[in-house]
């Protein structure tokens, strides 16, 4: 990885820290040992819902939160979007359909066919039709201001140079960027006025046929787009494109990088600082890849991004056809895993993930799609994560809670990451087993060793909370910190703000 200039975001900052104290631990053991075959642990159920029991067809699809709703998708004609008032979590209400307010529960909460993917904002929805290339109804916007009657307000689909099918979508800053898994095309629209959406750009991949577009992701400027082969013989190829669109309203996106990243590439997620791209390959056996791309928009950007990891179904135990949607929460990694469920993995060190919780939404193993298909954060009300939003492929809505699969380096849990949590972590370094927070466990695996330390590395000068983070000391400043640090333990006082992670479906 090139380092040729000064970095100024927390990651980059936190990776020198890194490096300055390595020599503090050499030598120490970083065994993390595989699980059990689709284990649940360090994850609680809350509830679970199916919304339409009566329709043993219906197999769900996305999921999204916003505010005190959540809305889940389907891969089913006639499936729609059902909504859930999940104010108490342990009691989700399922939103009826408001023309079948008393009948058979037989309807979804909005009428529609093979709504896959929504995203919600500030009362607006959009929910993405996946039927057909030349009839499919595309992108439906709708007023969720009344969660409970929502209305549609516009469609974007072919009539006005939009997809009629639409797989993925992600909205932007008054931006929408849709993707149709059928081509390798992008569209995007100026939705600023949700009532008249206005046709922007055709982002053209430039890909060789078979490969599609399949899941677009627009952050912090710029555009992820995921493409595979979609001929399920093979699934011999998958790109990542990343384009700049910084200046969308007046340009077209501007493509920065292509490059290979594995047959049946689904997601490419990246972090909130824009360094680590996780990818995500839908096929049998497919792997989970880490990639640096820190170094992107530099004179000395490598061709392909250097590979940091590989998280593969065999090494780390699970038993399941194929990852799914991942998502990153500050060094959190969550992935939906089909049969295996949600797989969680602290990535605070992401050459060396570590799994640290798991629950199983699927009883078995098969050789196809189902299980977990999608997930979604949600924090309490002091901004820590504590319960993930499942969508099932048959279960429908599943709420868990996480807070004991979270990983912290507030070993001692007094609200700030500082060298008494290093020192609780240097005094029972070795402990296996039964290993607590207190002790420095803070990769909740119930071992004392170098990951937790890792995530102590990650997250020093922190609030507890995980939100707020501290400007680390540079240079010999730095040093002098560390050293402190661990003469006496002192607490790191330099207190900004900057916001740590954006949870994203």
């Amino acid at each position: 990885m090139h380092r040729n200039r000064q970095l100024p975001s927390t990651r980059r900052v936190h990776r020198r820290a890194v490096l300055l104290l390595a020599g503090l631990v050499a030598g120490t053991a970083i065994g993390r040992g595989a699980l059990a075959v689709d284990q649940t642990f360090n994850v609680t159920l809350v509830s679970q819902v199916d919304p339409l029991p009566f329709s043993t067809s219906q197999y769900y699809g996305d999921i999204w939160v916003d505010g005190n709703y959540a809305y889940l998708g389907t891969d089913k004609n006639g499936g729609g979007m059902s909504i859930f008032d999940i104010s108490v979590p342990s009691s989700p209400t399922f939103i009826r359909n408001p023309a079948n307010p008393s009948g058979p529960i037989t309807m979804p909460t909005y009428a529609g066919d093979q709504m896959e993917d929504v995203e919600v904002y500030n009362g607006i929805g959009y929910f993405s039709s996946d039927v057909n290339v030349d009839v499919g109804t595309g992108v439906d916007i709708v007023d969720l201001s009344d969660p409970t009657n929502p209305v549609m307000i516009s469609r974007i689909n072919g009539i006005i140079n939009g997809h009629n099918k639409v797989h993925t979508l992600s909205y932007n800053d008054g931006f929408l960027y849709t993707t149709d898994n059928a081509t390798d095309t992008v569209k995007v629209f100026d939705v600023s006025d949700p009532g008249n959406p206005v046709f922007k750009w055709t982002v053209d991949l430039g890909l060789p046929s078979p490969q599609a577009s399949h899941e677009v992701l627009v952050k912090n400027g710029r555009m992820f787009v995921a493409s595979k082969d979609n001929n399920s013989s093979s699934f011999s190829s998958g790109t990542t494109t990343i384009y700049d669109i910084s200046n969308v309203g007046f340009s077209a996106p501007t493509r920065m990088k292509q490059f290979a990243t594995g047959a049946g590439t689904h997601t490419s997620m990246v972090s909130a600082d824009g360094d680590l791209l996780v990818v995500a390959q839908e096929r049998s056996n497919g792997n989970v890849v880490l990639y640096d791309i820190s170094d992107i928009d530099q004179a000395n950007d490598p061709d392909t991004p250097t590979l940091l990891s590989t998280i593969n179904r065999t090494s780390v135990g699970i038993d399941a056809h194929s990852p799914h949607h991942p998502h990153l929460h500050g060094d959190m990694l969550i992935l939906s895993w089909y049969e295996a469920g949600v797989q969680i993995f602290n990535i605070a060190d992401p050459t060396n993930p570590v799994r640290t919780g798991s629950y199983d939404t699927f009883t078995g193993t098969s050789t196809s799609y189902n299980g977990n298909w999608g997930n979604f954060v949600q924090l309490n009300s002091e901004g820590i994560l504590q319960n993930l939003i499942l969508s099932d492929r048959t279960k429908g809505l599943i709420i868990v809670d996480v807070s004991d699969a979270a990983s912290t380096g507030d070993f001692n849990q007094d609200n700030f990451v500082d060298g008494t949590d290093f020192l609780a972590w240097q005094r029972n370094l070795g402990v296996t087993g039964n290993a607590t927070l207190a002790m420095g466990d803070g990769n909740r695996d119930k071992n004392v060793s170098g990951p937790d330390l890792d995530v102590w590395k990650f997250q020093f000068g922190e609030d507890g909370s995980h939100h707020a983070v501290t400007a680390v000391p540079e240079g010999s400043s730095l040093w002098l910190a560390v050293i402190g640090m661990l003469a006496v333990g002192s607490r790191a006082h330099l207190r900004t703000s900057k916001h740590q992670s954006v949870p994203l479906s």
